[in-house]
């Protein structure tokens, strides 16, 4: 039985690991790791990985916001000349959604983390309005141009920098009540 994680991955612990197990020596102790340990021990490492990327960020229950209007600053990896980083917001009921708006109106859609969202058009340059799920953390992000005949994209990393939201309106609960 394996009482430690295993480092090793998944294509040379199968290797090592025969039908019935495989024993090797540590000092003068003797281990067997059988297929079925060995499985379930890349299961959990794989689990865990995914667990420490759900947890990466801050959502918008975790800050506590009130139902209202925000604004906050967007930081971009690189394209700074593209994406505005002053980002309008607003939240209902731990529910958030901004709009991203472009400097440009080359691009109509936009893929944040494989999702697909396509332009609003607000003042010539394309706006999209995403949910937001988490602060403080990179986000995946494609700019995409579907006119062109290659579907031309360009990626880059976009995170909303929860330190800068700034409460511009906040809404009454008759306001909640009447968007339902």
């Amino acid at each position: 039985m394996i009482k430690r994680r295993l480092a090793i991955p998944l294509i040379i612990m199968m290797s090592s690991v025969m039908i019935f197990g495989c024993e090797s020596k540590k000092g003068s102790k003797e281990e067997t790791t059988t297929v079925a340990e060995a499985t379930q021990a890349v299961t959990q490492s794989k689990e865990t990985k995914e667990v420490e990327t759900v947890f990466q960020g801050t959502s918008p229950m975790d800050l506590k916001l009130k139902n209202g209007v925000y604004t906050l600053k967007g930081k971009v990896s690189d394209h700074e000349d593209l994406i505005n980083t002053k980002i309008n917001m607003q939240c209902q009921k731990n529910k958030c959604t901004a709009i991203i708006q472009l400097k440009t109106d080359k691009y109509d859609k936009i893929s944040i983390d494989k999702k697909i969202y396509k332009s609003l058009w607000e003042d010539g340059n394309a706006s999209f309005e995403i949910n937001v799920r988490k602060f403080d953390y990179d986000m995946e992000v494609e700019l995409i141009n579907s006119k062109d005949k290659n579907d031309e994209r360009v990626p880059l990393t976009l995170s909303l920098d929860s330190s800068t939201i700034k409460l511009e309106k906040e809404f009454t609960e008759r306001d909640v009540k009447k968007d339902k």
